[in-house]
């Protein structure tokens, strides 16, 4: 069980570095896109140590 907790959490993870396009939250002048990104990115991991922690913890 603890090597498909590593394999669901590793694939969480690259999953949310493989979304992201830095190039286009970085060309606007504007910054609410990149802290628009952050958030959502935090809420995500957020929710995801959670769920881990219930499912495997």
């Amino acid at each position: 069980m603890k090597n498909l907790q590593n394999v669901w959490f590793t694939l969480a993870f690259t999953s949310i570095g493989l979304e992201t396009n830095f190039k286009d939250l970085f060309k606007h002048d504007n910054k609410k896109p990149l802290y628009a990104f952050l958030l959502a990115q935090l809420f995500n991991i957020l929710v995801t140590l959670l769920l881990a922690y219930l499912l495997f913890g």
